[in-house]
């Protein structure tokens, strides 16, 4: 059993476990397998199924013993791109808000357009024309008060949760 144990310790020095941490859990697992060979039972039945995995079980041990991080949750692969697009899809909102607020709030009366006087001459002398567009559209300003204001709110939800979802990793492991 002590190819067990340095194999336990191996991993432990692996994780990142403190050397009197290490030598404590060490000599527990060495107490407990020399009880359990006093009394005839086998390492099988003291340490389940981590007796066939030790850097398994000494992982394990560590993590619940809050000496190193649990592992972080394993999510969908589509999940972590979930903020980004929503962030990206609001940010596309507003900038169609922002167009229509420019259109709506801004437009002209009259557009000119320089023509040519003759279609089949390459070169031809140019005239100017107008041609009235009418007035600003008015009914586009509650449609571009609303994307820009969806677009916007949109926006900044994301980004708290974005960055109070990340914010977790920095905290580090818990105390236990």
């Amino acid at each position: 059993m002590s190819d067990f144990l340095e194999a336990c310790r191996r991993e432990w020095k692996r994780l990142g476990v403190p050397d009197p941490v290490a030598a404590e859990m060490a000599a527990d697992l060495e107490a407990d397998l020399a009880q359990a060979r006093e009394e005839g039972v086998a390492a099988e039945e003291v340490l389940g199924s981590g007796a066939f995995d030790p850097p398994g079980f000494a992982a394990t041990w560590a993590r619940e013993r809050g000496v190193i991080p649990a592992p972080a949750a394993s999510r969908h692969p589509a999940a972590r791109w979930a903020v980004p697009l929503a962030f990206a899809a609001f940010a596309i909102l507003t900038a169609l808000g922002a167009a229509a607020a420019v259109l709506a709030f801004h437009g002209a009366d009259v557009v000119g357009v320089a023509r040519a006087a003759s279609p089949h001459r390459l070169v031809s002398p140019l005239r100017d024309f107008t041609h009235p567009v009418g007035p600003p559209a008015e009914g586009l300003r509650p449609v571009a008060v609303v994307l820009l204001v969806v677009g916007l709110a949109g926006i900044a939800l994301t980004a708290i949760f974005w960055l109070r979802r990340s914010d977790r990793s920095w905290r580090g492991p818990r105390a236990s």
